[in-house]
């Protein structure tokens, strides 16, 4: 389905609001979009309608066009991932879930979302606002296939309209493995494969047009150095990308990159996949409704 000018926000029936509400509100007025509230409960309660409406109400008086929907799809996840498909929205936004005890047995919701959500997905950790604080695009330097190579640009280009937008530095972030790791058996040195990961950002980062305060390039794992650069950084969002898993190979792998390093992050996070990106691009390089003063 050809996706419109709107975003879909998740209310969670079971706490209070987090802060990807404040996020919506200022995302929609920035980019000239619609909202969708929806609330994936099979029986809500009156407080968790009651805060539906609320929240609604505050888009309202922001004079944000808004609709709710109460629906259940039997999990949270696939109600979401359904609601999405159905409506063409271009962008989730949702507050990121907690850590719990049972993270390393049961797979979060949260990774679920970021593998099969049709488009671009925005967990929100902070209150703080991203105006002009570092934009971190974490790629991958060695690309294996075509499709990761078109990820990387997709990641840079909304890494830098946001940065612009924001009035933030963008910054690059790319880590090597290492022989130690098991997942690399060439035998070029640590340093050599640095300048070479640096080299493709570098030439990436003039392919797409743009100009990064510093590129951050450093040893492996990835989560770790992506983590510690955005933490250097205090980042206020960490743009990155993600691959669907399914069958066999979901149930027999912890999580890819990205969604091990969603455990890692304070910033907030927008994931990309090689599909789908392109919706959120769309609306990022379209004509914004809102006046200049209006921030993320």
């Amino acid at each position: 389905m050809p996706f419109n000018k709107a975003l879909l926000l998740t209310v969670d029936p079971a706490r209070e609001a987090g802060y990807a509400h404040l996020r919506a509100q200022l995302i929609a007025e920035r980019m000239g979009l619609s909202v969708r509230l929806l609330l994936p409960c099979a029986e809500p309660g009156a407080e968790a309608r009651d805060r539906l409406q609320e929240q609604a109400e505050g888009f309202r008086k922001r004079e944000i066009a808004v609709d709710t929907e109460v629906a259940w799809q039997g999990s949270v996840q696939g109600t979401i991932v359904e609601a999405l498909k159905a409506s063409g929205a271009g962008l989730l936004i949702k507050d990121a879930d907690p850590a719990t005890p049972l993270e390393g047995l049961v797979t979060p919701r949260d990774w679920k979302l970021m593998r099969f959500a049709p488009c671009p997905v925005l967990l929100v950790k902070q209150h703080r606002p991203w105006e002009s604080r570092a934009i971190l695009a974490a790629i991958d330097a060695n690309p294996h296939d075509p499709d990761h190579q078109a990820l990387n640009q997709k990641i840079l280009r909304a890494a830098a309209r946001i940065a612009q937008t924001s009035g933030g530095p963008l910054h690059v972030v790319s880590a090597y493995s290492t022989a130690m790791q098991g997942s690399d058996l060439s035998t070029e040195t640590p340093a050599a494969k640095a300048q070479r990961y640096r080299s493709v950002c570098q030439e990436l980062c003039a392919e797409q047009g743009v100009t990064p305060a510093d590129i951050h390039v450093g040893e492996g794992p990835v989560e770790a150095w992506v983590s510690q650069t955005a933490q250097h950084l205090d980042a206020a969002l960490v743009v990155m990308g993600t691959v669907a898993r399914r069958g066999l190979q979901a149930l027999l792998m912890g999580g890819n990159t990205a969604e091990t390093l969603l455990a890692r992050l304070e910033a907030d996070t927008l994931t990309l996949k090689p599909q789908g990106a392109d919706t959120l691009l769309e609306l990022l390089f379209a004509e914004q409704k809102a006046t200049d003063e209006s921030e993320f």
